[in-house]
């Protein structure tokens, strides 16, 4: 089990309390394909979202920013779970990807690929902007309240995501 970096209270504050207006961002937020989108926030831990494909809980990604993360899963796997959404026609009409830092998602040792490779392969062939290591779901730094359904927008050049409504008010 990996260890937790606790919560932002900042945000989670944010977007309890204040307008929702907040920018989540991390000084290790690398882009992997670069420009600006906005979409309402989709998505969650990759595991779990791949195992309601085909089910009445199915995520709804048209238009959207679908958010990924999870942890402790081998990039092999997480090429199928990423070819999985893809052949679902879940990541066709995606506006951008926000991805986590997946920690302990190491390839075994001696592979000659890691999982930054993985998400460059299967994400940046979908001309939309992608950005990964921020702070949600399972990571170690403090993580992040994302508002899923919240209107926001990925800029992968600078590394932010702006969260712009409240999901308190909606």
């Amino acid at each position: 089990m990996t260890k937790s970096g606790g919560f932002d209270e900042a945000s989670l504050r944010a977007t309890l309390f204040g307008d929702g207006r907040q920018v989540v961002t991390s000084k290790a937020v690398e882009p992997l394909t670069r420009g600006r989108a906005t979409g309402r926030l989709v998505g969650g831990c990759l595991s779990l979202l791949v195992a309601t494909l085909g089910t009445p809980e199915e995520v709804d990604t048209d238009g959207a920013l679908l958010v990924l993360e999870d942890e402790m899963e081998a990039p092999y796997r997480i090429d199928r779970m990423l070819t999985q959404l893809t052949r679902a026609g879940k990541l066709a009409r995606v506006r951008g990807v926000i991805l986590g830092d997946f920690p302990e998602c190491e390839p075994d040792k001696g592979s000659d690929y890691a999982l930054v490779d993985i998400l460059k392969d299967k994400l940046g062939r979908l001309g939309v902007p992608v950005a990964w290591r921020f702070p949600i779901g399972h990571t170690l730094q403090p993580h992040a309240t994302l508002p899923l359904l919240t209107r926001a927008t990925l800029d992968a050049n600078k590394g932010t995501l702006t969260i712009e409504e409240s999901p308190t008010t909606r």
